[in-house]
């Protein structure tokens, strides 16, 4: 997987990353706070649960759900921000969610590799 980090004096802290697993840098911006503590905080938290031999281990955000599964990251937005009536006016007006774009998928390894290095980064940015 590869990724570029990015400092920006407007937009502040970014990650740029493949169209296929921009849900992974949302989430890892937007869900997880731009703090070297928080990431660390999450680091640690996955490398318990995932050694723990639980199946299935799950990080819920406002708008995005990161889970992890038999050593894959998925990431995807929570659809729970659709009422039932708003589902329904949908269904009878033919229209739809796009959802082509919801989910983004990537090997654990990978995924931990990632935290690692934006970890560095936001702590050398001292932040």
């Amino acid at each position: 997987m590869e990724y570029q980090f990015i400092k920006d004096p407007i937009d502040g802290f970014r990650l740029l990353i493949s169209d296929e697993q921009a849900n992974i840098a949302r989430w890892l911006v937007d869900e997880t706070g731009i703090s070297s503590s928080a990431v660390n905080d999450l680091l640690i938290q996955v490398n318990q649960k995932t050694s723990a031999f639980t199946h299935d281990v799950e990080f819920r955000g406002k708008e995005m759900v990161m889970s992890i599964v038999d050593g894959e990251v998925a990431v995807r937005v929570n659809q729970h921000g659709v009422s039932d009536f708003e589902q329904e006016r949908f269904d009878q007006e033919m229209l739809s969610v796009d959802t082509t774009n919801d989910l983004s998928e990537c090997g654990l390894d990978d995924f931990v590799s990632l935290l690692q290095d934006w970890y560095l980064f936001l702590k050398d940015n001292r932040v």
